[in-house]
């Protein structure tokens, strides 16, 4: 857990830094364009992303109930055939 913690940390703190640089080049006009640049190199990608987990939600969540029905499935099959067993046996 703490590993995720300093991750998360790490991560904002990138994020913040990114965000300041923008912010200060993006004051002067001569560094604008640069500002734009390095905002658009950094965050169209993570936009990206973000828009192709969106979409995946739906697949991902048809296979967890997937996963679910036959853990489930496999419990019952398991105690017919346990009590399959108990009546041969006596």
């Amino acid at each position: 857990m703490k590993g995720f913690i300093n991750t998360v940390k790490f991560f904002l703190i990138v994020l913040l830094i990114l965000i300041y640089i923008n912010f200060v080049l993006g004051l002067f006009p001569l560094t604008r364009p640069i500002a734009k640049e390095i905002f658009s190199l950094i965050f169209e990608p993570l936009g990206l992303i973000g828009r192709s987990i969106l979409s995946a939600l739906p697949n991902i969540a048809f296979l967890v109930i997937l996963i679910i029905c036959v853990r489930y499935l496999l419990k019952l099959v398991k105690l017919f055939l346990k009590e399959l067993v108990k009546v041969r046996l006596s």
